[in-house]
């Protein structure tokens, strides 16, 4: 059933009959990334640009198939032949009778083929080439053009895309692509991989993810009414350990529904609710073996989430100099956060012109011994995140400001990240994690000490209590009722 209530039905192949290796190779298709998206719609904010959602009907009926694949008919396939016939497409003198034993060739993808989807990329992407378009070698899916129409900027996610720039350069892009594509163009844009695009009453723009908000409450507004209202999205200090014995775990439908619970929060936390993404790691390091202290705590995130539908992700930009652009990085680390493996946790937030386009909360990969360490492998992963996103501005033709700053709330880490030095208590810190020396020198980053009562990253490393929630998170996020 579609959004507009009405339903459609297309033929599918039966994907799960195919061999690897013999009817496909590869079976994914990139997508864009959300920081990527967040990164676009900034500069269209910034410069005013018109912006459009396109859609391509029947999508995978484009691509172009590599292996020889074949089919059983479909029962109905001779009715089909058969209106083919009576409107001409097929000569009045075909023989449309199929017997049991004749199959069909496959020659374009169809939906339910394994590969349909990355065919149908591959489709797209060497139209938009053609079309003059370079495609981003950091993320396939965003691809860029520059002309004497204007610049135009295209996000590509499936059969769904993201167009910005100048009017007579999206419309021309258009024209193209009809010529190719039976496609629908939304000039409204207000809406995108599920992530609203609004506007706030004194103007600024927030980005909300309505749809999902209602799906979370249809599936647990009888569980969580009774639930006492919080004022974060955690209980201060809450720390979910995992249980061994099977009689502490939840019953097989109330797991299912704690999975359920965790998936749909870990999508709100991928594109527009940054400041519960600790609650919902904590959480989801027990979704196999929750209990009922876990799915307690789960209730009261999904309560707060529920009752705080008015705050939205907050797309304003703090404009710089003419054409010299700023990111500014926050970081911290909870060391050895986790009780049960003693890993430590890594939190990061990444601002572009004051808007927060990147976020984690994630367990480090491996046991660090001081928090010092813990600090320096949450730098790394941070830099990281650095060259992703200075590469993909360097693509749009986006001048940044050298070096990028990064604030860090640990003295050690700042000091190790800038000197080639050695201790007896850091000589066994692997040097993938010193790599971020090279970029210091080169004047690309700047790691500079901030104090822990202002870096906002705090949120995303530890459950907080009120006053420290709401003076970081009010600096990304907007109430709008």
């Amino acid at each position: 059933m579609k959004r507009d209530g009405k339903y459609r039905a297309c033929l599918c192949a039966l994907g799960y009959t195919q061999i690897g290796g013999e009817d496909f190779v590869d079976n994914f298709a990139p997508v864009i990334k959300d920081e990527t998206f967040r990164m676009v719609l900034s500069l269209a904010m910034l410069n005013n640009w018109k912006k459009y959602v396109l859609d391509v009907e029947t999508a995978f009926l484009y691509g172009n198939l590599q292996e020889q694949i074949y089919m059983t008919a479909p029962v109905g396939y001779e009715d089909i032949l058969q209106a083919l016939q009576d409107d001409g497409i097929l000569p009045a003198n075909s023989d449309l009778n199929i017997s049991e034993d004749e199959i069909l060739q496959l020659i374009k993808t169809i939906y339910g083929l394994v590969q349909a989807a990355r065919e149908w990329y591959r489709r797209l992407r060497e139209k938009l080439i053609q079309l003059g378009y370079a495609k981003c070698l950091n993320d396939p899916c965003l691809f860029y053009r520059s002309n004497e129409l204007g610049p135009s900027i295209l996000c590509v996610y499936v059969d769904d895309s993201f167009g910005v720039g100048e009017e007579k350069a999206l419309e021309d892009t258009i024209y193209e692509l009809e010529k190719d594509f039976t496609i629908l163009v939304d000039w409204n844009a207000d809406e995108y991989l599920g992530c609203k695009i609004g506007i706030t009453s004194d103007g600024k723009t927030v980005l909300s993810q309505l749809d999902i908000l209602k799906r979370l409450r249809h599936r647990f507004y009888d569980k969580v009414k009774h639930v006492s209202e919080h004022s974060t999205p955690s209980t201060p200090g809450f720390k979910a350990y995992r249980v061994k014995n099977d009689w502490e775990k939840l019953n097989t439908c109330d797991q299912k529904l704690f999975r359920a619970g965790i998936g749909i929060l870990l999508h709100l936390v991928k594109y527009t609710r940054p400041e519960i993404a600790n609650s919902v790691r904590e959480l989801s390091h027990v979704m196999d073996c929750a209990n009922d202290a876990h799915f307690k705590e789960l209730l009261t995130v999904i309560k707060f989430v529920l009752d705080s539908e008015a705050l939205k992700l907050l797309i304003d930009l703090n404009k710089a100099g003419k054409g010299i652009f700023y990111l500014t990085r926050k970081l911290d680390s909870d060391f050895a956060g986790n009780q049960e493996t003693r890993k430590s946790i890594t939190g990061w937030l990444v601002f572009f012109l004051g808007v927060l386009i990147a976020w984690r909360s994630k367990a480090q990969p491996h046991i660090t011994l001081s928090s010092t360490e813990a600090e320096l492998v949450a730098v790394t992963d941070l830099c990281c995140e650095i060259l992703f996103c200075h590469q993909i501005l360097s693509f749009l033709g986006i001048t940044l400001e050298y070096p990028i700053l990064v604030e860090v709330d640990n003295q050690g880490a700042v000091f190790l990240a800038r000197n080639d030095c050695t201790s007896q208590r850091t000589k066994h810190i692997d040097t993938k994690y010193l790599f971020l020396r090279e970029y210091q020198e080169d004047g690309i980053i700047k790691i500079v000490f901030v104090c822990s009562e202002d870096n906002e990253s705090d949120v995303m490393t530890k459950n907080t209590s009120k006053p420290i929630y709401e003076k970081h998170v009010n600096k990304f996020m907007v109430w709008d009722k």
